[in-house]
């Protein structure tokens, strides 16, 4: 799983599979925010001082080996560095549903009611998602993690919910 640790009742997350380079973590519970590694920044969304506080007090703690987690999970790979826990960044929104319409291709529900379609084939690469790209029956075991807010898999890899959303299309065209 995503999720790295919990600091002021807040999970903070390392999503395997995002679009940007700017390494960070989401920060998500009560509040949810995008915060910078190298300084502790909210790069998006809010969070209350005493957590934004808490939040890079953790991060100055732990700045190498999350760094390090963060490039590994980028490469797709298992940061072996940080032990887990069971852009200017728009606003991310929760995957709350998954169908798999036809090989490698998913309906995804996002929060905000938004239906889209995602042909994921061409995001399998790397060492977490070869398995899926080998084993369609693995691939089909794919199901919401309500607490990330994104889809996962038995092996432990998800796509970040902001890359869900951009590299989908809606599932019904808009008419225009």
């Amino acid at each position: 799983m995503p999720r790295w640790a919990t600091v002021a009742g807040h999970g903070l997350w390392l999503y395997y599979h995002e679009e940007h380079q700017l390494p960070h973590v989401a920060v998500r519970g009560e509040h949810r925010a995008t915060v910078r590694l190298e300084d502790g920044t909210i790069l998006a969304g809010s969070l209350p001082t005493n957590v934004h506080r808490a939040v890079r007090r953790f991060l100055a703690e732990h700045r190498e080996e999350a760094c390090t987690a963060w490039f590994a999970t980028q490469r797709r790979e298992r940061p072996d560095s940080l032990l887990w826990e069971e852009s200017v960044m728009e606003q991310i929104n929760d995957v709350v549903a998954v169908r798999v319409l036809s090989r490698y291709v998913v309906e995804l529900t996002f929060e905000t009611g938004d239906l889209r379609v995602l042909d994921v084939e061409p995001l399998l690469t790397g060492e977490v998602f070869e398995p899926l790209a080998a084993d369609y029956e693995l691939f089909m075991q794919v199901r919401v993690d309500p607490e990330a807010g994104t889809i996962v898999w038995p092996n432990g890899a998800d796509i970040s919910p902001r890359t869900l959303h951009a590299r989908s299309r809606p599932a019904v065209p808009e008419r225009g």
